[in-house]
């Protein structure tokens, strides 16, 4: 069975400016299958009362349009209606932004970014947060994280100039192993 790309669609209509970049309205040119993981999101050319808007992307090379993992899901990549997606980044299959903006940054698969600002930076599952010239390859929530490479999960904390990695967590305390 061949693989079906996701394909998507730049409303040139519905543009915004944001730092010298034009960014227009990101949608799926179509369902190709409906299912969970497409029924929910803003079609081109259709009704979408009741679907999520997409955000603002500046080209279709931000948004991958099929899997980088061995083990996909069906899940697609998308930037909600409050995200701006520009420079260099690439928001990976299975990566979802909200309501952030991300800049020149690496959105890997089965990301969560959520009211962050991000840029030059690989990340996974971070919610409310700065993040600079950083990694975060597991959960952060909370945090501003500048010039750092973090692993696991690390919560309400703020981490600067600092690689942290292989942390366990023992009784609401973080060991360093």
């Amino acid at each position: 069975m061949a693989k079906r790309k996701i394909q998507y669609y730049l409303d040139e209509t519905d543009q915004i400016e944001v730092d010298g970049h034009t960014l227009s309205r990101l949608y799926l040119a179509e369902i190709l299958v409906e299912n969970e993981f497409t029924s929910g999101y803003a079609v081109f050319g259709e009704d979408n009362t009741g679907r999520e808007m997409g955000g603002y992307v500046e080209s279709l090379n931000n948004i991958s349009d099929e899997p980088d993992t061995p083990f996909p899901s069906g899940d697609i990549a998308w930037v909600d209606a409050k995200s701006k997606v520009y420079g260099t980044s690439k928001i990976q299959y299975g990566a979802h932004v909200y309501n952030s903006t991300i800049i020149d940054s690496d959105v890997q698969y089965d990301s969560h970014v959520y009211d962050s600002t991000v840029s030059n930076s690989k990340v996974k599952s971070v919610m409310n947060s700065e993040i600079y010239d950083s990694g975060c390859y597991d959960t952060v929530e909370k945090s501003i994280i500048k010039n750092s490479e973090v692993e696991t999960y690390t919560i309400n904390s703020t981490i600067s100039d600092s690689a942290i990695t292989d942390i366990k967590y023992e009784i609401g305390r973080a060991v360093q192993q």
